[in-house]
């Protein structure tokens, strides 16, 4: 009909499993999926590939947690140790809190950074007091000067939290490592 249709959409996760009669295996996702929310006027996208989660912020809301990336529901045992490591890099200069906290908003990790142009790595250890589900939040709203910003993106990629101490049985929950540049 000569109607030009392109536009842009995100497919994430595709699987195909038959093509033609013959039977395919797919392949795991490469990354963590995280969870984005947007919440007490954060306004925002989310969206994970095979080189990191891009938080896309147009508002960053009245709360600290007004836009966050989650990765939930994670075991953890007590007296363990473990460890969290990621990369960040930000179209713009500003401060990011990451928590690792349970239902109730008990925090075990609590840091502030400041994410900007340079991909920077992070590593920190976590022990716990009791057997527990947590959410790793990476905290994106109301944060210092945060408001004055404008619109950014922020990248996570290289996602890890680990079990030191774990046998070697299964890959840490992991992420692939993320070009240094920002589209």
């Amino acid at each position: 009909n000569g109607k030009d249709y392109r536009g842009e959409f995100i497919v994430d996760y595709v699987r195909v499993y038959q093509k033609d009669g013959i039977t395919h295996t797919p392949s795991a996702p490469s990354q963590v999926a995280m969870k984005g929310y947007f919440m007490e006027g954060g306004q925002g996208l989310l969206s994970n590939t095979d080189s990191g989660t891009t938080v896309s912020i147009s508002e960053v809301g009245t709360q600290q947690y007004s836009a966050m990336a989650t990765l939930e529901n994670i075991d953890v045992k007590k007296g363990k140790t473990y460890e969290l490591d990621f990369d960040v890099i930000s179209t713009a200069k500003r401060p990011m809190i990451v928590t690792a906290e349970n239902a109730v908003y008990d925090r075990f990790l609590e840091k502030e950074v400041t994410v900007n142009g340079t991909n920077t790595h992070y590593h920190y250890e976590c022990t716990f007091e009791n057997d527990e589900k947590i959410d790793l939040k990476f905290q994106l709203g109301n944060i210092g000067d945060a408001s004055a910003v404008g619109a950014h993106d922020v990248v996570i990629s290289n996602l890890k939290w680990t079990d030191p101490d774990a046998p070697v049985t299964e890959p840490p929950v992991t992420q692939k490592p993320v070009n240094t540049q920002i589209p």
